[in-house]
């Protein structure tokens, strides 16, 4: 691809040109010393592509995108990368370069921003800023990590529910200090208390002499400050909500959060859960080698701990394993059937608590569904193995047992992995972190006993 070809693509946003090959033309123009073309590509170039490269970008390569750059950088860039790649920037831009950036933001997407990152990062920014934008910033930081009034943006507009449609049209026509982009008024009461909202289309579209309380949405959701945002996005998927009014302690109006903070919640929800399921940390595939390491260690070590209990178990029945080979290699099957059964049920629960969808009514309704689910599967299965069992090695008590061995496992297997998550979350843990850990260790465990308690009693003792 020409260097004439890559520029037009790129200025054009065609999606003729994969990701793949922007990279690969910026890399080529790097390498070969092109600086001109790799400053061309770069500065053409949405944002979040640029992002994109620098994330995966070598620290060398970083310096030298950064350089060629200079001033020329979207400073909505900084939203878009992972914590350990803000990090490194900091320490190639240096506190002065990122601090005028920052600056460049909204105060919102600022305290969004910095939330993320360590205390010590955090400070040396503020201390550089001016004193009225570091006061609003350290306003904003006062909330929790994680909560409503994080992910809030103070910068929304509301008006009195005494307004006529005339009087809000008057208001906002050529008014400068409202947000650039907005879609719908909240409407407050004497007290600032959020008690409808209205969409734009709808204003427009209402007589001039009406009350905004005749045609405002009654029907609003209200979350309090400190509300965690998953449980945010919770409200916002239950109520199939476009935004949510944020109250303090007094229910009084201090901020919105609108759909599109939300669905960067949501899959941030959703991958931090399927990274923690695997006992890894949300920014591991930035992460410098030894820190990953360290980040995956302890799982991996309670991992080796309960392996080496699971092996006390087999060494209980070395005898009978000497007498009868075949059951060395027969009960890892029992036990692997077993633990995928109770991963399909694991993953199930874990989602279902996330949505809120297991309640006290309806927990035993959930956990007799997940166990008859996989005591019909294991009743199938075992069936179907124990025939191919037959075949290979003719004999019946031994396909029979490993039939009966099945069923129970996988019954026992759809009762902890629909239990585990379930008593995790009761006792204030996250269900994601370690149900799966437990749960190999159960499976594991309760495979090896029950086939080679059932080979004991009776195959050698017939």
């Amino acid at each position: 691809m020409s260097e004439h070809e890559i520029i037009a693509i790129t200025q054009t946003e065609d999606p003729q040109i994969t990701k793949d090959e922007l990279n690969s033309s910026i890399d080529d123009a790097i390498e070969s010393g092109n600086d001109v073309l790799a400053k061309k590509i770069l500065t053409n170039i949405h944002y979040a592509d640029l992002a994109d490269y620098i994330s995966f970008a070598s620290k060398d390569q970083r310096k030298k995108v950064l350089a060629l750059l200079k001033d020329k950088i979207d400073p909505e860039i900084l939203l878009e990368f992972e914590e350990e790649v803000v990090k490194s920037l900091i320490e190639i831009w240096g506190v002065k370069k990122t601090t005028s950036l920052i600056n460049k933001l909204d105060v919102d997407e600022a305290v969004d921003f910095l939330s993320d990152l360590d205390e010590e990062y955090r400070n040396n920014i503020l201390d550089d800023m001016p004193v009225k934008r570091r006061r609003l910033i350290r306003q904003g930081l006062s909330y929790p990590a994680n909560s409503a009034g994080i992910l809030m943006h103070s910068n929304y507009v509301s008006v009195r529910d005494t307004k006529k449609v005339g009087e809000v049209l008057d208001y906002l026509e050529g008014n400068t200090s409202l947000p650039e982009d907005y879609d719908e008024l909240y409407i407050v009461d004497a007290k600032n208390r959020p008690v409808g909202n209205v969409q734009l289309s709808k204003l427009l579209q209402s007589k001039k002499s009406d009350k905004i309380s005749k045609v405002m949405n009654k029907d609003i959701q209200a979350v309090d400050v400190l509300l965690d945002q998953e449980e945010v996005s919770y409200i916002f998927k239950h109520y199939d909500l476009g935004s949510v009014a944020v109250v303090n302690k007094f229910y009084k109006m201090i901020g919105v959060i609108d759909i599109d903070q939300i669905i960067d919640v949501i899959e941030e929800e959703a991958e931090e859960d399927l990274m923690r399921m695997g006992g890894i940390g949300n920014s591991d595939i930035y992460s410098a080698y030894f820190k990953t390491a360290i980040q995956r260690f302890p799982w991996l070590f309670v991992n080796l701990v309960m392996a080496c209990v699971t092996s006390l178990i087999i060494a209980q029945f070395e005898d009978e394993i000497q007498k009868i080979v075949v059951l060395a290699a027969i009960m890892p099957i029992v036990a692997s059937m077993g633990g995928n059964a109770g991963t399909q049920t694991v993953t199930v629960a874990v989602r279902a608590i996330a949505n809120k969808d297991i309640t006290s009514s309806n927990v035993w309704r959930v956990v007799t569904k997940e166990i008859v689910a996989c005591a019909l599967n294991g009743l199938l299965l075992g069936m179907i193995g124990a025939f191919i069992l037959l075949v290979l090695y003719q004999n019946i008590n031994l396909s029979s047992i490993f039939a009966l061995a099945v069923v129970i496992n996988f019954t026992l297997a759809g009762l902890s992995g629909a239990m585990i998550p379930i008593m995790l979350d009761r006792f204030g843990f996250d269900p994601a972190i370690s149900s799966s850990v437990f749960l190999t260790f159960l499976t594991d465990f309760l495979g090896f006993f029950i086939f080679l308690s059932l080979a004991s009693i009776f195959l050698l003792k017939a």
